[in-house]
């Protein structure tokens, strides 16, 4: 008798569930109801006992699996879930949503490169998800893969063409790319929208505005924003990015600091702050928080390992110096290969 997958959605993961004949013997059955019963109350330990069970006598069963994985999340065990969703994909590489769950373990565990080829597969499996398509432009977005974020968008803007969260979105990517003709453009068909939140609409004109380099006129524009919204990370993280470019080193400095001291697990904010260290030459404070970047699984790790190894060439560290500009280079930073050729 053939096996018949069905698939659940619960709390952002999917609980497999499978449509019992014959196949299965009646322990394993009774285990696996039982399982099912307990993972619905939210008793997780017993559902992973259950599963166990039928894992004893069947160590290959895809849905204890897959069921015990989402349990372990349950009862804050993300790396026995990793664990059992591996098993799983081993065994059979075509179930979509193990690859979603293990993406979204990954994702929120910071490991982005496997958290993209998760949900690549996923994607490759079920092309048609739009969510699965916005989740990846969000997670592109973060690791700088713009061309793959703008990708996402524009297809699932092809069939939600009037999600205008969706097409702010698409624009900020835009400016981020430095595709600013592109953004512009849709930063101006979006202003002749009445259901457009104008409040938008300016921090998207202020990024293009940085982006083209007049981070003067940005600031100007942000100050405005940030009288209402005071503590507004984005307006922030944009307003310190300016001051920097603008050699204000000590003010920006000081603006990242206390966007950190309310989001000291963004690792790229530190390498940031390692910057900025890096331009008032104190060489030993930009090791040690760049240092923290690179460790801590940092999304964008070329400019902190570049930067790095500024620090390691001033404080006469000439190798490791060297060291940190082949890892920026071969992520991509052309600046890092001007240091290696120098």
């Amino acid at each position: 008798m053939r096996k018949h997958l069905q698939f659940l959605k619960i709390g952002g993961f999917s609980l497999l569930l499978l449509v019992f004949g014959q196949v299965l013997g009646q322990d394993k059955s009774q285990w696996l109801n039982k399982g099912n019963f307990y993972d619905s109350i939210g008793d997780y330990r017993k559902s992973i006992e259950c599963y166990t069970n039928v894992l004893k006598l069947d160590k290959g069963n895809a849905v204890a699996l897959n069921n015990r994985s989402i349990a372990f999340v349950g009862i804050g065990k993300p790396g026995l879930a990793l664990v059992d969703l591996n098993a799983l994909i081993y065994l059979d590489d075509t179930i979509a949503d193990a690859f979603f769950n293990r993406y979204a373990l990954h994702y929120k565990a910071g490991n982005n490169e496997f958290a993209m080829g998760d949900i690549n597969r996923y994607i490759d499996l079920i092309p048609g998800d739009l969510v699965a398509h916005v989740l990846r432009a969000e997670l592109a977005v973060g690791m700088e893969y713009y061309d793959v974020a703008i990708e996402d968008l524009v297809y699932v803007l092809k069939e939600k063409n009037d999600d205008i969260d969706l097409q702010i979105t698409l624009a900020e990517v835009y400016a981020k790319s430095n595709k600013l003709d592109s953004a512009t453009k849709l930063l101006n068909r979006l202003s002749l929208k009445s259901d457009v939140n104008e409040d938008q609409l300016y921090i998207l004109s202020a990024l293009i505005l940085s982006k083209s380099g007049n981070f003067k006129e940005s600031n100007e524009k942000l100050n405005l924003l940030l009288l209402n919204k005071p503590e507004e990370r984005g307006l922030l993280k944009l307003k310190a990015d300016n001051l920097f470019f603008l050699k204000e080193y000590e003010s920006a400095l000081l603006l990242y600091k206390k966007i950190m001291a309310s989001d000291s697990a963004d690792y790229a904010l530190w390498a940031d702050i390692g910057h900025c260290y890096l331009q008032l030459k104190l060489y030993s404070e930009a090791l040690e928080v760049l240092s923290k970047s690179v460790r801590k699984r940092n999304a964008q790790p070329a400019y902190a390992y570049l930067g790095r190894g500024i620090a390691y060439f001033n404080l006469k560290k000439y190798n490791q110096a060297c060291g940190d500009w082949q890892k920026s280079s071969f992520l991509g930073n052309a600046k890092a290969k001007e240091f290696l050729k120098a």
